[in-house]
C-alpha cells in the first residue's frame, strides 16, 4: 500500500527545494535553536524595548490558586485550527499589538471570572528586527524579510504575497483540504492563514530562517486576534515576566 503521507512530505519537501534553488532569498539556514531554560535573559536596558528591535507577546494564565512561578509556554493561546499533529514543536506565540491584547485582556478576564479563577498577563520581549530605516509604511521586500527573519504579511509587497498564497494553495492540495476550491477563491494571503493558520507552522519548518511572523488568527466563534509566532531561540529572548507580579517567578522554555 503507497504511504499517502510520505508522498505528501516527500513532494512538499520537493516544492520547497525547488524555491530554494529558484532563489537565493529561501536558502536555508543551518543554525538550530538553543534548549535550555531562560527566566528573562536580561539585556543592557529592561522594557519596553525599541519597538524597531523588539516584539512583545502576550500569554495568559489562569490558574486557580496564586503561583510562584509561571511558565510562558505552558500557556499558548489556543486558536482555531490549532493542530497537535501539524504543530512545530520549535514555535512558540503569543497576542501581539495594542488592539489585540486589550480584546485579548477582556476575554481572558471573561473567562476566568466564569471559572472563578486567577488571571495573569505573561509578557514575552523577543529580539527581531521589525523595520528599516525607521520606515513603517514601505512594504515588506522578500529581500528585508530574507535579512530580518520577521514576515508580518499584512506588510509583505504584492510580488512576494502572490508567491506565498500560491505556495500555501499548493501545500493545501498536497493534504486533500476539505475546503481547498472554497480558499482558491480568498484573494487576501492575510484571510487565507487566518483560515488555515497551522500553514505558518510548516512555512517555518521549511524555512529555518524565519524567526518570527506575524498574522491573525479566530478563536472562539469567530473573534479574530493578531498574533506572533517566533521560534524558540534564547539569544532573542530579552525579558519575560508576569504583569503587575514581579514576585512570581516567570520563565520560558528555548
Amino acid at each position: 500500500m503507497i504511504d499517502k503521507t510520505a508522498l505528501n512530505q516527500e513532494h512538499a519537501r520537493g516544492v520547497i527545494d525547488g524555491i530554494v534553488r529558484s532563489t537565493p532569498l529561501l536558502q536555508a539556514s543551518q543554525d538550530q535553536p538553543s534548549q535550555q531554560s531562560c527566566s528573562g535573559v536580561e539585556s543592557l536596558e529592561g522594557p519596553p524595548f525599541p519597538a524597531a528591535a523588539a516584539l512583545m507577546i502576550r500569554a495568559y494564565a489562569l490558574p486557580e490558586s496564586a503561583p510562584k512561578r509561571l511558565q510562558f509556554d505552558q500557556h499558548l493561546l489556543r486558536f482555531n485550527g490549532l493542530s497537535p499533529q501539524e504543530r512545530n514543536q520549535d514555535l512558540i506565540w503569543g497576542v501581539c499589538g495594542t488592539e489585540a491584547m486589550g480584546r485579548a485582556n477582556a476575554y481572558a478576564a471573561m473567562d476566568a471570572q466564569r471559572a472563578g479563577r486567577r488571571l495573569y498577563q505573561i509578557d514575552l520581549w523577543y529580539r527581531v528586527r521589525r523595520r528599516e530605516h525607521e520606515d513603517w509604511m514601505r512594504p515588506l521586500t522578500a529581500e528585508v524579510i530574507r535579512k530580518n527573519g520577521f514576515l508580518q504579511f499584512q506588510r509583505v509587497d504584492a510580488d512576494y504575497r502572490d508567491y506565498l498564497r500560491s505556495i500555501f494553495l499548493e501545500r493545501l492540495q498536497e493534504i486533500d483540504d476539505p475546503r481547498l476550491e472554497e480558499l482558491r477563491l480568498e484573494s487576501s494571503l492575510e484571510a487565507l492563514v487566518a483560515e488555515r493558520p497551522m500553514l505558518v507552522h510548516w512555512l517555518m519548518r521549511m524555512c529555518p530562517w524565519i524567526c518570527a511572523v506575524q498574522h491573525t488568527v479566530y478563536i472562539g466563534s469567530g473573534v479574530s486576534l493578531r498574533i506572533a509566532t517566533l521560534r524558540r531561540d534564547v539569544g532573542r529572548f530579552l525579558h519575560v515576566s508576569t504583569r503587575y507580579h514581579p514576585e512570581i517567578e516567570t520563565v520560558v522554555q528555548a
